[in-house]
């Protein structure tokens, strides 16, 4: 059985940069992320600044990453070692 999970990572906008390099340049391999559109669904979102009571401060924005995982909680993800690390690099 599989179920549907969602990580999202938001950043001000003057971290995308940052962010897109560190990822970019890490330990990943070249080939690491091709094919991998298939498995995984990446969204980035243009959040803007509110003064509502849970908004955000300042403009932002949202990357989302949504994926198919094993409802057995010991069976590792798709990819799993290229997105931790992907995660990792945003927190």
């Amino acid at each position: 059985m599989m179920a549907f999970h969602h990580t999202s990572l938001i950043f001000s906008l003057s971290k995308v940069k940052i962010y897109l390099r560190y990822t970019k340049t890490s330990s990943l391999k070249a080939k690491g992320l091709c094919g991998i559109e298939q498995y995984i669904e990446t969204l980035m979102h243009n959040v803007t600044a509110s003064n509502a009571y849970l908004g955000n401060q300042k403009n932002a924005r949202e990357f989302d990453f949504a994926y198919y995982r094993s409802k057995d909680r010991l069976a590792p993800r798709l990819y799993e070692d290229i997105f931790k690390e992907v995660e990792q690099i945003g927190i």
